[in-house]
């Protein structure tokens, strides 16, 4: 199930699904790249989506080379939805992380980019400026109903004293009733509209963009007995061109009174607004920044905000429940008439509330909405690690160190056990263990670590074999246990599920010339690949089925070296060393070529190679000094070796 415009609607409550992302783990999002989105986008604006979270908790979103900020992003309560906007900075890689205290599901839309050169300053990391808990930027006690409090950003760390407007979460945290949040710049009018809407004893979170009012300050007013939190995520100097914001909010929809359109509910159908040439937006603006607001659903839903006539896009931008009102802030790039279409798939009455515009393509960039990840439907790995095998110089002894892949840094190694002499392959389960194997002498070892790098299990095998780890899903390792005899064993059972003996070319199983490299098995465990030796010291594939029954082969000629199958079985990928320059192919399972590149490209051999999701690729040099990632469907991506440091790739 998809949350976007299908009829099953928002995601309904219970538990996370097997790619949930588990707690106090990150998850790495490509951005640049994807899409319309270039390769060198410093910024993005994505609509993270929290839901059928285990129990309550937050998410943070930040750039991955930086550790995950105290400030959060967005916060729920078990088996909630809940979405909210946030722009965040990317790495030098185009990548954001998305780091959750709480085992949940996550979907991420994107809806514009922060080009190279913008006048919008992303921060490093969200910096708070108000919590009314603590008495920072304002007296420790509680926002009174109908209370307006002045809160200075100018000039506030990360924010310099000359910023014109300000992006910022503003978080209400347990309201004593139902009301709502408008966030307006000092010294102008309270505005008639709502930045944040609230039910008693909820914790709500809604990106701001604002401009700076008097005294360098912006103003909050509640019609709620609340305490507020406020994090500033990127600013603009005052002057700068391409983002614009009003001096106060504009209401240019209501659907109950018949503001804008129809006195009648969003139900399946699509509504335009017309936003350009309107309320203070100039005709030529390419983006709105709103707010909307869902209110008297009749039942639980979800609304999507996009451009007219590109047809409607499987993304969504907030989730209701049954008479609830919900409000979620975006940047919806707007039509050549200057329109915007809203669709929902139940009843709704919906509210938009416009507060700037975007101009030209220098400071924001709009794209037609698209989603970058969905936990419940991909195959993306649990848990953003990977271990690595410390030599002596770096270690007293050799040891394997287990390290968090978006930062690098060291989460731990084991006692207990012997050193590896070489790591094999390194795989995080859907549970977020790390299972590791290698070799230790002439034996081969396997390990079953948790996320801290604590030792919870060792298995090894008898001398000349080695274990090689292929499914992140199931726990099944694929065995050499001599050099024609591998069998596939499920690590959680201990339980052998076939045994494959010597192979030949011409489909029997003994006689001839053998061998085994295990290549991959479908999240399904439907489908097992593996690499043989066929006549003539020519390579082929061959694939069985869950219970060790041959299916096909696939012959891939001289000078080809299978590499992995991906996780949905849906490709291969080999190396060509007979071309020129030598290549990295995908092809179908049945050898028909989906796409190359040739090693040049990245001036190092990769190796080894292995699918990271269905349609990307990650490896490291041999002498650990790259690394890179290949998005099939993206230009290639070169990574620094900080980014992800090599020795063994956790994929």
């Amino acid at each position: 199930m998809t949350l976007g415009l299908l009829a099953s609607g928002v995601a309904t409550a219970g538990p996370p699904t097997g790619g949930a992302l588990p707690p106090q783990l990150t998850m790495v999002v490509a951005v640049a790249g994807v899409g319309e989105i270039p390769i060198d986008a410093v910024g993005a604006a994505v609509n993270v989506t929290v839901t059928n979270p285990a129990r309550a908790g937050y998410v943070t979103v930040h750039p991955c080379r930086d550790p995950a900020p105290v400030a959060s992003n967005l916060n729920y309560l078990a088996d909630q939805t809940v979405p909210n906007l946030v722009i965040s900075g990317l790495d030098v890689d185009g990548d954001l992380c998305i780091t959750t205290n709480a085992t949940t599901d996550l979907i991420v839309d994107v809806a514009g980019y922060v080009p190279a050169g913008s006048p919008i300053v992303p921060l490093a990391q969200p910096v708070r400026f108000l919590d009314t808990r603590e008495g920072l930027g304002a007296a420790r006690a509680r926002i009174g109903r109908g209370q307006v409090v002045s809160v200075p950003v100018a000039g506030t760390p990360g924010v310099p004293a000359d910023a014109g407007t300000v992006i910022f979460n503003t978080t209400v945290v347990t309201p004593s009733s139902s009301g709502f949040v408008s966030v307006f710049p000092c010294g102008q009018p309270l505005p008639a509209t709502s930045s944040v809407n609230f039910t008693a004893n909820t914790i709500v979170p809604n990106l701001t963009i604002a401009a700076v009012g008097a005294g360098g300050s912006v103003c909050l007013y509640t019609t709620s007995e609340t305490d507020l939190v406020a994090d500033v995520a990127a600013y603009v100097p005052a002057g700068a061109a391409g983002l614009t914001m009003l001096p106060a909010p504009q209401r240019i929809l209501d659907t109950r009174i018949g503001l804008g359109g129809p006195a009648a509910p969003v139900a399946g159908d699509v509504r335009s607004v017309q936003v350009g040439g309107a309320s203070g937006v100039p005709a030529g603006a390419s983006a709105a920044l709103v707010n909307l607001t869902a209110t008297e659903g009749a039942a639980p839903g979800f609304a999507a905000a996009f451009p007219c006539g590109v047809g409607v896009p499987l993304v969504s931008n907030l989730n209701f429940g049954r008479n609830q009102n919900v409000a979620n802030a975006a940047v919806v790039k707007l039509a050549p008439d200057g329109t915007m279409c809203l669709t929902a798939n139940q009843a709704v009455h919906a509210v938009v509330d416009v507060a700037g515009y975007v101009t030209g393509t220098a400071a924001l960039v709009p794209v037609t909405p698209r989603r970058l990840l969905d936990t419940r439907e991909g195959v993306e790995p649990a848990c953003a690690l990977g271990a690595r095998l410390l030599r002596p110089a770096e270690s007293p002894t050799p040891a394997i160190e287990l390290y968090d892949l978006a930062t690098g840094a060291s989460r731990g190694r084991p006692s207990g056990m012997p050193a590896f002499g070489f790591i094999q392959s390194v795989l995080p389960t859907t549970d977020c263990r790390v299972e590791v194997s290698g070799i230790l002498g002439n034996a081969g070892v396997w390990v079953s670590l948790d996320a801290n790098g604590a030792l919870l299990e060792q298995r090894t095998q008898p001398q000349l074999s080695s274990w090689t780890m292929r499914s992140q899903f199931g726990g099944l390792a694929l065995v050499t246990r001599a050099v024609f005899d591998a069998a596939v064993v499920d690590t959680r059972t201990s339980a052998t599920r076939f045994v494959l003996q010597e192979f030949n070319a011409g489909g029997g199983q003994a006689g001839g010339p053998g061998g085994y490299l295990p290549l991959g098995v479908t999240s399904d465990e439907s489908l097992f690949a593996f690499g043989v030796i066929l006549a003539g010291s020519e390579r082929g594939v061959f694939y069985v089925d869950g219970d060790g029954r041959l299916l096909g082969v696939l012959p891939i000629g001289l000078g080809r070296w299978p590499i992995a199958m991906s996780p949905d079985g849906s490709m291969l990928l080999l190396f060509d060393s007979l071309r020129s320059p030598r290549s990295y192919v995908v092809t179908t399972l049945d050898g028909e070529e989906i796409a190359s590149v040739g090693e040049d490209r990245f001036n190092a051999e990769l190796s080894p190679m292995a699918f990271m999701t269905s349609g990307a690729i990650v490896g490291c040099s041999p002498d650990g000094t790259r690394a890179m990632r290949w998005d099939i469907h993206t230009p290639p991506k070169p990574l620094a070796p900080t980014r992800l440091p090599c020795g063994v790739v956790g994929v």
